[in-house]
């Protein structure tokens, strides 16, 4: 028959299997569990700022004294300070920059371990430049001491659009706002075989479509069709292929339908909201 320890050590397994399938939860044998979540806004608008909350929740057979956290900001994007939670006893100055990568915090005690109880939060504020444009990501990790361990677990990334960019060009498959060199030779590739079609199976496809007449036409049209007039559904004709060449050239694009001068429903540049 198992006694006692054996039982409760099993049960303690078992636990952190069952919390280790949870999203935003990481746990170790060593019995160190870290629960974290990160809270961003959908949207920021160039020359404002935006605020991140982190929560973090450590739970362990013994105190955790020590641990840290790492975020990875936009280029360009400046540290603002801390808006509320728990002090970092090492932070950012004030206008760090993300050019270089990470912003680094820190929360530990030298002496009696003095880190409250229960989930922690902390919420801190990045400025955006007015040059700012397309969708922006934030990424982090918190790094805990443990047993003599570092112990690291991953953060979400938040991805953080620009106020009324709208929705993305179909060429757009990274969702940016932005057509890179790659996005527009796809939509050179639909040009050159002389048609596309939609993938049978969308998840095996960068944007949903293949060159060709391999798929279906049961899908909606790529945002680069837009003059059925000259080459007709699924071809990309050569003025249709041009008009993504203004939106690679203007580095950042956004939607605007009721634009009487835009014939795809888009526009190149930034919106104009500032």
């Amino acid at each position: 028959m198992p006694n006692s320890s054996t039982i409760a050590a099993s049960a303690r397994s078992l636990v952190l299997c069952a919390l280790a399938l949870l999203p935003a939860v990481e746990a170790w044998a060593g019995g160190l569990i870290i629960m974290r979540s990160r809270t961003a806004p959908e949207f920021y608008q160039a020359g404002a700022a935006v605020d991140i909350t982190i929560e973090v929740e450590l739970l362990a057979s013994e105190e955790v004294c020590n641990f840290g956290l790492e975020e990875t900001i936009p280029a360009g994007w400046t540290y603002g300070g801390r808006v509320s939670g728990l002090q970092p006893i090492v932070e950012p100055g004030i206008g760090t920059p993300g050019n270089a990568g990470q912003l680094s915090f820190a929360w530990f005690t030298l002496g009696d371990c003095d880190l409250p109880d229960g989930p922690i939060e902390f919420t801190y504020r990045l400025n955006v430049p007015a040059n700012s444009i397309g969708t922006q990501d934030v990424s982090g990790r918190i790094e805990a001491q443990f047993d003599g361990q570092l112990f690291v677990a991953e953060l979400d990334d938040a991805r953080i659009k620009r106020l009324g960019s709208g929705q993305r060009h179909s060429a757009d498959s990274s969702d940016n706002f932005i057509i890179s060199l790659s996005e527009f030779l796809r939509v050179l590739q639909f040009y050159t075989i002389g048609s596309y079609s939609c993938a049978f199976n969308p998840q095996f496809s960068e944007d949903g479509y293949v060159a060709g007449p391999t798929g279906d036409q049961l899908c909606a049209l790529h945002a680069s069709d837009f003059d059925l007039t000259n080459a007709g559904a699924f071809r990309i004709s050569l003025s249709e292929l041009l008009r993504l060449v203004q939106l690679y050239n203007a580095r950042t694009y956004h939607q605007c339908p009721l634009d009487p001068e835009s014939e795809d429903g888009f526009c190149p540049g930034p919106p104009l909201l500032d």
